[in-house]
């Protein structure tokens, strides 16, 4: 469902790691958002928007595929 690993590596960053401030208004600890970029567990919908704004990209970037292109 998520897209942060593919938006981190879009914006060209090699990881990216939330500071405390995040991980409390997310309320998670720093092993949960890992597990998140890993696509191993999903984010709720209402961190979704926390996420969004710290990857400064719109919640949908976030959830949605990226439209493929046609040749």
């Amino acid at each position: 469902m998520n897209r942060i690993k593919e938006i981190i590596k879009e914006k060209g960053y090699e990881e990216v790691r939330p500071n405390e401030e995040i991980l409390t208004k997310l309320g998670i600890k720093i092993n949960t958002w890992t597990k998140w970029v890993e696509k191993r567990q999903d984010p709720s919908l209402t961190q979704l928007p926390v996420i969004a704004d710290f990857l400064q990209v719109s919640v949908g970037e976030l959830i949605q595929e990226p439209n493929p292109v046609k040749s």
